[in-house]
């Protein structure tokens, strides 16, 4: 949101917050009016985290599903700064995984620009994934998903969103599924193009994604909606 104001759009519900004490920034997620008495506000006292609960009466799956919005800032930014400068420097990826701890029993759609480079790795998750066929149940240990990508950066912020979503149980949709084999750049700056856009689920919810695609630069942001 820059410059920083509510965010309005015709037709939808948002839900925003914008940062105070900052000139910009700040997380929205808009609802189609047309479903919004679906969709709840999930509660987090970060004002780079907006979270809300889609009910399974619109999805058809077994269990609810929380969408989370993340804006972490570069760490060079000057809000980080500032943030340090005044001593409440902000862990937004702690802030991430203690909101994560506290929702139980939901599956989990993880987006937002984390300013992170993960290279082409993907995550691991810990747990087992169970099928059943007729009357016949069976777990097998999941495994690793390949994952593509234009951009063969690793940093530490990479690093630690890698170790998040470990620990979550969530595995990330860029350069792994139908739409984004070759894994495409979400940033396109003067001085280099990168990937620290993401979106990232639980297994269940991972396999009911049929698409996913980076789409092309609007005139308002150098950043790629991802779709």
């Amino acid at each position: 949101q820059e410059p920083k104001s509510e965010v309005e759009m015709p037709e939808y519900k948002c839900f925003s917050k914008t940062r105070p004490n900052s000139r910009s920034g700040g997380v929205c997620i808009g609802v189609h009016r047309s479903i919004d008495k679906f969709i709840s506000t999930i509660k987090c006292e970060s004002d780079d985290i907006i979270a809300v609960n889609i009910s399974k009466e619109i999805t058809g799956l077994n269990r609810e599903i929380a969408l989370i919005n993340v804006y972490d800032s570069p760490e060079n930014s000057s809000y980080k700064k500032k943030q340090a400068a005044s001593g409440s420097d902000t862990d937004t990826l702690g802030q991430v995984l203690e909101l994560l701890s506290s929702l139980d029993n939901k599956e989990i759609l993880l987006v937002g620009d984390f300013n992170a480079r993960t290279g082409d790795i993907n995550t691991e998750c810990s747990t087992l994934s169970t099928y059943v066929f007729d009357d016949w149940k069976q777990s097998y240990p999941t495994t690793r998903i390949p994952r593509s990508s234009k951009d063969n950066v690793l940093n530490d912020r990479g690093k630690k969103l890698l170790d998040l979503l470990e620990s979550s149980n969530l595995t990330i949709l860029n350069g792994s599924t139908l739409g984004d084999i070759l894994g495409e750049e979400t940033c396109l700056q003067y001085n280099g193009a990168s990937i620290v856009d993401y979106m990232a689920t639980s297994d269940v919810l991972r396999q009911s994604v049929e698409n996913f695609k980076v789409l092309d630069l609007c005139e308002i942001s150098d950043h790629r909606p991802l779709l």
